[in-house]
């Protein structure tokens, strides 16, 4: 019996659950710079930020999300020194563009919980120094139309007594956004977030096919 097709096709399935397990960064908006965080927590004003996000074609189904901040207290309504967040809360929105650069329709909202809060070691600088967090996690696979501009936001709920932000990072064109007061703020910074995703079925394809070439091969060598 040749059992070629069975090997190709069991190898096939292999390279396609490998490609949920490791997934590549499709969207780097810069890494966290240790300065600045912009809020965005329920219990504050402002309630959420955005940023701005485009995908290149075959690079556009987004699996996770990654990102960095911290907190501050809220006492009294001053904003003093950081302090060590509570557990998080996260909300993640994915929205379109308004079509003038900002926020736009509301295309999809993922309740995320503490989303792999961690410690990384380091300070922000804002306001006496604050601890810095690392987030990660996973979201159902989304498939986004390339070369479209769409906004990822962020919100947290945490206590009162505690405002959590999204920590800025150097790189970028400035265009992040506050929603408070019933309006998206503009701002003159960006935000630190990567995307990652699936790969996309073509190189799938090829992997594929370069299996079924190495099979054939080994078989004619046990032929000679």
């Amino acid at each position: 019996m040749n059992h070629l097709p069975l090997r190709v096709m069991a190898f096939s399935a292999t390279l396609l659950a490998a490609g949920h397990a490791n997934a590549a960064v499709i969207y780097d908006n810069g890494g966290p710079n240790q300065t600045v965080i912009q809020f965005a927590d329920a219990s504050y004003f402002f309630t959420e930020a955005a940023d701005e996000f485009t995908l290149a074609g075959g690079r556009n189904v987004v699996s996770d999300v990654h990102w960095f901040g911290g907190c501050v207290v809220n006492s009294e309504g001053t904003l003093t020194t950081g302090t060590n967040c509570p557990t998080g809360d996260f909300t993640l929105h994915i929205y379109g563009d308004s079509g003038s650069n900002s926020p736009g329709a509301l295309l999809a909202t993922y309740n995320v919980g503490n989303a792999n809060q961690t410690l990384t070691g380091l300070t922000i600088a804002a306001r006496g120094g604050i601890p810095e967090y690392s987030y990660a996690t996973t979201i159902p696979d989304l498939t986004l139309t390339p070369g479209t501009e769409y906004w990822l936001g962020i919100s947290n709920s945490t206590s009162t007594d505690l405002v959590w932000g999204w920590e800025v990072t150097t790189q970028g064109t400035g265009d992040a956004f506050q929603f408070g007061g019933g309006i998206w703020n503009a701002r003159t910074n960006e935000l630190a977030f990567t995307l990652t995703g699936v790969p996309e079925p073509g190189t799938l394809a090829v992997f594929a096919a370069g299996a079924l070439g190495l099979v054939r091969l080994r078989r004619r060598r046990k032929v000679r």
